[in-house]
C-alpha cells in the first residue's frame, strides 16, 4: 500500500497545510508531519543529537499545534513564555530522538506492516481512509514515513523501559505505610538569622576568611556577580507638570500649553532654573542617575532618556504621570566590580553567617539538653499569650527572631512535607525515628539552613490488615506510574549526559515567527 501511494504521490506539486482534521504525529509520534518554515535567517535544524538533525520545520510545527492548544484554553503567548513551552518541545525533540537511537542499537525494529497501519489509522476520517489526503502530504513532505518510522521505534522503546518497572509486594508495603502513618511534633526552629542582632564581626575575623576561606569567597563572587555590577546609567533632570492620564480635556490642554511654553523659553536660550521656577515649585526634578528597567521612573521616560547624550535634551513627552522635558547630563558605562574590590565585604558576610549559625546551633543544643532533662520546650521558649480581643484584632507582623515552641499538625512520612513547615525530610524521618518509649532524639537535626529541637507528640501506625485488595490495586497503580516516570528519566539522563547534543538557540526565542508554507513569507 505505501509503495503504491508514494508512486502515484510524485505527480502532486502543492503546498498544504495539514489542519485540525490531520494527522498528529507531531504530536503523539514526534518530528513533524506537517509543512512549516521559520522566518528568514536561522539555520534550517532545530538541534543535533550525535550527528542526527532534528529539522527546524519539525520544532516549528509542533509548537505551533501545541501553541494552538494552549491557546483554546485562554493561555496567552507571554504565559507560554513563562511555561517555557518552546524549552520543552525541544527537550521532547532531543529525547524522543535519543530513544530512537536507542532502538537502533537495540535491534529495535518497526516493520512496513505496522508503519502502514499507524498512517492508515492516521489518515481516516469517518471509518474511510483518505487516500487523496495522504497522497497530498506525501507529495509535500516525503519524508513522513521514515520520521513515523523512527517515532514508533521511540515509542516502543519508551514502553520497553517502562514495562521493565515492576512494584514489589514490599513496595505496596512500605507505600501504604507512608500514606497511613502519621505524627505530629512539638518542636522549635533555630534559624541562624534569628540571632543577627547579637553577631559583631570584627576586622580579624574578616582577615581570616580571607586567609582561610578563598575557594568560598571566590564561589560566592561568581554566583553573585550580578550584585556587582554597575548597571549603565544616565545622570539627568527634568521639568515636569504632573496631569493625570485621563484628566479632563481642558487640564490636559492647559497642562500642554505650560509646557509648549517652556520649551520654547528653552530653545530661545533662557536658563533652566528659570523657565522650572514659572513652572512651579515641583517643576525641577533631579533624577540622579537612572538604569533603565532599575530606576522608579515609568518606561516611557526610562527609554526616552536613553535615546539622549549628555547635553542633549528632549521634546515634549506625554509620560503616564504628566508632561515632561528630559536633559541628560552624564552617561556612566557599565562596569563590573572585581573580586579584589569586593573580597572583604563577601568576607564579612561568610564571617558574619557562621557566627549566626554558631549561635544557633549552641542554642538548639542546649535546648535539647533541656528537654532530655525534663524541662519541656514551651516552658523554654512559651508562645506568645493570646488575649481574647487579639481574635478581633489583625495578625501582627511575624518577628524574625522570635524562638517559640510550636506544635504540628499530624503529618505523613510520604515526601518529608510537614504541614506549616514545608519540605523537611530530615525532620521528618527523625520523627517517624521516635517512639512511645523514645520521644526525644538524641541530637539536634540540620534541615533548611536551620537547627531543629523536636519531641514526639502523637504517633499513628499504619494497619496492614487495612491493605485490601483494592488498596493494592490503587496503590500498585500509581506506584507503577511513579517508578516509571522516575526511570525513564534517570534513563533519558544517562542518554544525555553521554551524547553529544547541540540546539538552535535562534528557536528558542520567543520573538522568532513561524510561518507556514502558504504564506507569502
Amino acid at each position: 500500500m505505501l509503495e503504491s501511494f508514494r508512486e502515484n504521490a510524485r505527480s502532486w506539486v502543492i503546498q498544504f497545510i495539514i489542519g485540525a482534521v490531520g494527522i498528529v504525529f507531531i504530536f503523539s509520534f514526534g518530528p513533524g508531519s506537517r509543512g512549516c518554515r521559520a522566518a528568514e535567517g536561522p539555520p534550517n535544524w532545530a538541534a543535533k543529537v550525535n550527528g542526527t538533525v532534528i529539522p527546524a520545520r519539525t520544532f516549528y510545527e509542533r509548537y505551533r499545534s501545541r501553541a494552538e492548544q494552549l491557546r483554546s484554553f485562554g493561555i496567552t503567548d507571554e504565559q507560554m513564555k513563562q511555561f517555557n513551552v518552546r524549552e520543552n518541545i525541544m527537550k521532547e525533540l532531543v529525547d524522543e530522538e535519543l530513544l530512537a537511537q536507542a532502538a537502533e542499537k537495540d535491534g529495535v525494529y518497526v516493520g512496513d506492516d505496522e508503519l502502514a497501519k499507524t498512517i492508515e489509522r492516521e489518515f481516516t476520517r469517518n471509518g474511510v481512509f483518505n487516500e487523496e489526503y495522504y497522497r497530498r502530504v506525501l507529495s509535500q513532505d516525503k519524508g513522513i514515513e521514515a520520521r513515523t518510522r523512527r517515532a514508533l521505534q521511540a515509542q516502543r522503546m519508551r514502553a520497553l523501559a517502562q514495562n521493565a518497572v515492576t512494584v514489589s509486594d514490599e513496595d505496596l508495603r512500605t507505600e501504604f505505610q507512608k500514606q497511613e502513618e502519621a505524627a505530629s511534633i512539638q518542636y522549635v526552629k533555630f534559624a541562624a538569622q534569628q540571632f543577627a542582632d547579637k553577631v559583631q564581626v570584627t576586622d580579624a575575623d574578616i582577615d581570616q576568611v580571607i586567609a582561610n576561606k578563598k575557594d568560598e569567597i571566590q564561589k560566592k563572587f561568581e554566583a553573585n556577580k550580578v550584585l556587582y555590577v554597575d548597571p549603565h546609567s544616565i545622570k539627568a533632570r527634568r521639568l515636569f507638570i504632573k496631569i493625570a492620564q485621563n484628566a479632563p480635556k481642558e487640564e490636559e490642554d492647559a497642562a500642554k500649553k505650560k509646557m509648549d511654553d517652556a520649551e520654547a523659553q528653552l530653545k530661545a536660550g533662557k536658563k533652566w532654573e528659570d523657565v522650572a521656577a514659572q513652572l512651579g515649585p515641583d517643576a525641577n526634578n533631579d533624577l540622579a542617575w537612572v538604569a533603565l528597567g532599575q530606576s522608579t521612573y515609568d518606561r516611557t521616560t526610562e527609554e526616552s532618556l536613553f535615546k539622549l547624550k549628555p547635553g542633549e535634551r528632549s521634546g515634549i513627552i506625554r509620560a503616564p504621570l504628566g508632561y515632561e522635558i528630559l536633559e541628560a547630563q552624564e552617561d556612566r558605562p557599565a562596569s563590573e566590580k572585581k573580586l579584589e574590590t569586593v573580597q572583604r565585604d563577601i568576607a564579612k558576610d561568610i564571617a558574619r553567617d557562621q557566627k549566626q549559625k554558631e549561635l544557633a546551633k549552641a542554642a538548639a543544643d542546649e535546648a535539647l539538653k533541656k528537654l532530655q532533662a525534663g524541662e519541656s520546650l514551651d516552658k523554654q521558649y512559651p508562645a506568645a499569650e493570646k488575649k481574647a480581643e487579639d481574635d478581633k484584632k489583625p495578625a501582627p507582623p511575624v518577628a524574625s527572631n522570635k524562638l517559640e515552641a510550636k506544635t504540628t499538625e499530624e503529618f505523613h512520612p510520604n515526601g518529608g512535607q510537614i504541614n506549616g513547615l514545608g519540605a523537611v525530610p530530615k525532620v521528618s524521618e527523625a520523627a517517624f525515628a521516635l517512639s512511645a518509649n523514645k520521644r526525644v532524639p538524641d541530637a539536634v537535626i540540620e534541615d533548611q539552613n536551620a537547627f531543629w529541637v523536636i519531641e514526639l507528640k502523637t504517633r499513628k501506625r499504619a494497619d496492614l490488615a487495612k491493605l485490601t485488595p483494592e488498596k493494592k490495586t490503587t496503590i500498585r497503580e500509581a506506584l507503577q506510574q511513579e517508578k516509571q516516570t522516575e526511570a525513564m528519566t534517570a534513563w533519558l539522563k544517562k542518554l544525555q549526559d553521554g551524547a553529544k547534543i547541540e540546539q538552535n538557540p535562534a528557536l528558542l526565542s520567543y520573538e522568532q515567527r513561524v510561518y507556514s508554507n502558504n504564506d507569502e513569507g
